[in-house]
């Protein structure tokens, strides 16, 4: 069997395009037989094998700390934790570039003759010098690798046109900065004629956008007014390729996206408003076209995208116009999802045994345990979230939309990394939705409610023990405690939520804190639910893990928003169950937990 020189310099001799992936398949295929290879150097194979393994144009974003800040990157990492920590397994490592591999990828790059080879070690080098020698790599290693980059362009060695592209954007990276204007140039050069004569296909925005990114908009790069206006004509005719409807209606959405938001962002800069609305509307009208063929989820996601270009150039028709189309599109959104059922194993004994603990003891001593049972610690719902995280990748690591009950998106979720009050927000709700549906809390509250023989005289005595509920919302209380108690959800959740609203605005008023907040017509407002939760006074005496409970389940879109929902009359009428005021009684039930301690002071 060859070595994996052997192997490289075959590879090497090949005058066809390659790429490095077939190197290193060929390379990896090695070590299952390297026990049958008289001898075998490992030293040799892994400097090999790590050269040829590397990923290129590594993004660091998932890496704590930036990663190692280099263009190669691990061709793969299993971590349990956050990437770049200890316990991650990381191939290949960079611990594993010494000076001595350097000096093998040098020598390799030396003898190498073919351009995909001779740049895979150029531009290992150039990018790992610094670490294994703790010195500034040699002048001609940066300019062996940009000219070798041009040759392998100009005769299309590399078997990916992305790759070759890639190539073109890091040598053009190289030469600035190194200061050599002479490859600049020349690297220029090729990317134009690149554009013009290999990237043919109109849905590569990737490919097609480069001389835009990389030379139009960059302000290093001297472009010739004749050079300006290729780039710009070229953009020009493929959007309007792109942007026409066709036998089968508008192929895609994504380039025509891709090509409007680079003109647009010329066409603005330059203050040419008339080419910019033009190319705006056109985008607009394939939009609408797409629309029409698209189911409701689609049709969201493509009005939604039509949307930020409306409102970031200020095209007021069309935010309104857009607008009318999203709510239709929302109006149907439910149409388009399923419902999901899973089976779930429980042990009876298990539960009935815990049902038993917590309707022990006097009313008093069952309300108390009855208040907290479903508030969960934030970080215990956050090291939920990252364990998910973990398992499944694909769902947590993109933007989901939240809608309402009529498709309306009211908040969108980030990727977790960038993210993860808002998934946690996310989670805590639906953890309380599993409760609900599980039962148990509403199997406790009845039993509960059934030995101590309650009435709504007796839940509002209990209630009323704290100072936050006031003589004058007494009659109001009692009144939402006897629809709960009647099991009428819907009267009882309409009733309730306010009273807990006002009885928070009371907590700060005992602490001396405003209540007001002044509006624009030089009167005060209330300040509302959310706001209130926020305020360190309040935080202070219920704590966040209370005040994060009380934001999911009443304020904040990501999780119930009860607050919302109710006032603003946006959930239908099968909206609220037992279960959900279950969850409004427990708040106030936390609520009647405070005792005032002293005059000016709540503990």
């Amino acid at each position: 069997m060859k070595s994996a020189s052997d192997i490289v310099i075959e590879y090497d001799s090949q005058e066809g395009p390659l790429s490095e992936i077939d190197v290193y398949s060929r390379l990896e295929s090695i070590a299952k037989d390297k026990d049958n290879i008289s001898n075998f150097d490992e030293k040799t194979f892994r400097s090999e094998l790590i050269a040829f393994a590397f990923d290129e144009n590594y993004s660091w974003d998932r890496w704590r700390d930036e990663g190692w800040k280099t263009y190669f990157g691990p061709l793969a990492v299993m971590s349990t934790q956050e990437y770049g920590s200890d316990s991650a397994m990381i191939f290949p490592h960079i611990s594993e570039v010494t000076s001595e591999t350097i000096d093998y990828w040098s020598d390799r790059a030396n003898k190498s003759t073919h351009p995909v080879i001779k740049v895979r070690y150029l531009s290992l080098i150039w990018d790992f010098y610094k670490y294994a020698k703790n010195a500034n790599p040699p002048v001609k290693v940066p300019q062996e690798l940009i000219d070798t980059v041009i040759i392998m362009a100009q005769q299309r060695k590399h078997k990916y046109e992305i790759d070759e592209l890639n190539k073109l954007k890091h040598a053009l990276k190289i030469s600035l900065s190194i200061n050599d204007q002479k490859r600049v140039n020349a690297v220029k050069d090729e990317i134009l004629a690149y554009d013009r004569n290999v990237v043919k296909g109109d849905m590569a925005a990737e490919a097609w956008s480069v001389p835009f990114d990389h030379l139009l908009v960059n302000k290093k790069i001297s472009l010739s007014e004749e050079e300006i206006n290729e780039i710009l004509s070229r953009l020009e005719v493929r959007f309007d390729r792109l942007s026409v409807c066709k036998g089968g209606g508008i192929q895609s959405l994504l380039p025509i996206k891709h090509a409007v938001d680079r003109l647009a962002k010329y066409y603005n800069r330059k203050s040419m408003k008339e080419e910019l609305k033009a190319a705006l509307r056109k985008y607009f009208d394939a939009v609408y076209k797409k629309v029409e063929l698209g189911s409701p989820i689609q049709q969201c996601a493509w009005l939604d995208e039509a949307m930020k270009f409306a409102k970031k150039y200020n095209m007021a028709d069309e935010v309104n116009q857009i607008t009318l189309k999203l709510q239709e599109a929302s109006s149907n959104l439910h149409k388009d999802m399923q419902p999901i059922s899973v089976s779930l194993p429980v042990d009876i004994n298990k539960i009935d045994q815990c049902i038993n603990s917590m309707v022990d003891g006097d009313i008093h001593e069952c309300l108390r345990r009855l208040a907290f049972c479903q508030v969960t610690p934030v970080k215990y719902i956050e090291d939920m979230v990252k364990n998910l995280a973990r398992e499944c990748v694909f769902v947590y690591n993109i933007s989901i939309p939240i809608t309402d009950h009529d498709g309306r998106r009211v908040a969108v979720i980030g990727p977790v990394r960038e993210d993860l009050r808002g998934h946690t927000y996310w989670q805590a709700g639906k953890n309380l939705m599993l409760n609900i549906g599980f039962g148990a809390h509403r199997r406790v509250t009845s039993e509960i409610f059934k030995k101590h023989s309650v009435d709504a005289e007796v839940l509002l005595k209990h209630i009323c023990l704290s100072p936050l509920f006031l003589e004058n919302k007494k009659e109001i209380l009692k009144e939402g405690l006897h629809a709960y108690l009647k099991e009428m959800p819907t009267s009882a959740v309409h009733i309730l939520v306010p009273q807990v609203e006002a009885a928070l605005r009371t907590l700060l008023e005992l602490q001396g804190q405003p209540t007001y907040k002044q509006n624009k017509n030089g009167g005060y407002n209330l300040r509302l639910l959310d706001d209130i939760l926020r305020d360190g006074a309040v935080v202070g005496v219920l704590g966040e893990d209370v005040c994060f409970h009380f934001r999911t389940l009443f304020t904040d879109q990501r999780g119930l928003c009860l607050r919302h929902n109710c006032c603003h009359g946006l959930s239908g009428s099968n909206s609220y169950t037992m279960g959900i005021a279950d969850l409004v009684f427990q708040a106030l039930l936390m609520l009647s937990d405070i005792r005032e301690k002293s005059e000016d002071s709540v503990a």
